[in-house]
């Protein structure tokens, strides 16, 4: 799934982080909102130490996109 930012809503911050993983299996509970989210408070949470990789980028919605299909 591509990110898809609003229109008219400017640049958006799109943030992926690599953790290792113990053995232990993660149950998480699905998220109802993102808002604050904190990827710290998520790592200490599970003990998941410093991230390996991180990668980011902005995206905004191209207005020569048509939505119509």
């Amino acid at each position: 799934m591509p990110p898809a930012p609003p229109p008219g809503t400017g640049y958006h911050r799109y943030m992926f982080k690599l953790y290792g993983q113990g053995q232990d299996t993660i149950q998480v509970k699905p998220f109802t909102s993102r808002t604050k989210f904190s990827p710290k408070h998520f790592a200490d949470q599970y003990d998941l130490g410093d991230p390996l990789a991180t990668f980011y980028f902005r995206a905004e919605a191209q207005g020569s996109v048509d939505e119509s299909k």
